[in-house]
């Protein structure tokens, strides 16, 4: 199951050799976004709360990958799936 956190985004940089925090933070304050986490390791890029206008304003910045909502993922086991012992 996921929910979409409302106001809140996934913003996925192109690679970068400069200080991620900083860029992160320069970038949500010029779109008037609140920054929110910094992802360093499997991606870099950050979590902000921002207008749907805000977050479709950033996707353009030549720095930017993509945007995406933010959406709280849960993985649940039913009784008719079995995980396998090491999964």
């Amino acid at each position: 199951a996921q929910a979409v956190r409302p106001g809140g985004y996934v913003v996925v940089l192109k690679p970068t050799r400069d200080h991620l925090p900083t860029v992160a933070a320069q970038l949500a304050r010029a779109h008037g976004a609140q920054l929110g986490f910094v992802y360093e390791h499997a991606l870099e890029g950050f979590s902000i709360t921002a207008s749907p206008q805000a977050a479709a304003a950033l996707a353009r910045n030549p720095r930017v990958a993509y945007v995406e909502p933010d959406m709280v993922m849960n993985i649940f086991q039913t009784t008719s799936q079995v995980i396998p012992t090491g999964i």
